[in-house]
């Protein structure tokens, strides 16, 4: 049998999502799938990538920035380039929020975990730049952070932050033209 591509699998077992919270179930089709007259074409990368999450909340064989990577600017260092760089160096990132965390015991200051396809790096957020910035650094999924290198914590590097935008206010969209965070 010719291999499938995942859109036409699912199309074949039926499966209907009622939403990303909700239970998928089997809806009944009314002809049999072995005289299917519908060529569904497979999932692009950044669909199958948004799928992935959909179901998974994760994607086992893309991340988001690998596939945004190609239209960032130069300047945007991913973190393996960050890895290269020395403390001090002034830098351009962007990346994932997996962590968000502001202990009552820190003064204001708000440390966040940002990934690419790369690895991770911690960002070091101020008092005064999380008052400024307080939407975005609260709620985006990804930001592009500008600011200074600070030191490299065994593989990760730490980030002391200037500046936090939103991809999206940065002008950054996601291949399939979309804007996410």
């Amino acid at each position: 049998s010719p291999r499938h591509g995942q859109r036409d699998l699912l199309w074949q077992l039926g499966l209907l999502s009622q939403g990303k919270h909700e239970v998928r179930t089997q809806m009944r089709l009314a002809f049999p799938t072995g005289s299917d007259l519908a060529e569904l074409t497979d999932f692009g990368a950044y669909e199958r990538m948004a799928a992935d999450y959909e179901l998974l909340n994760l994607s086992p064989d893309a991340h988001p920035m690998g596939i945004w990577r190609p239209s960032l600017n130069p300047d945007i260092q991913s973190h393996a380039q960050l890895r290269a760089l020395r403390p001090g160096d002034q830098i351009t990132t962007a990346g994932l929020v997996v962590c968000r965390q502001r202990p009552g015991t820190a003064s204001g200051v708000v440390f966040l975990l940002l990934e690419d396809e790369f690895g991770l790096s911690n960002v070091v957020i101020s008092a005064q730049l999380y008052e400024r910035e307080r939407s975005a650094v609260r709620t985006s999924p990804f930001l592009l952070v500008r600011g200074q290198l600070d030191s490299h914590a065994g593989r990760v590097p730490m980030l002391r932050a200037d500046s936090v935008q939103t991809l999206t206010e940065a002008g950054l969209q996601m291949p399939n033209g979309k804007s996410w965070g």
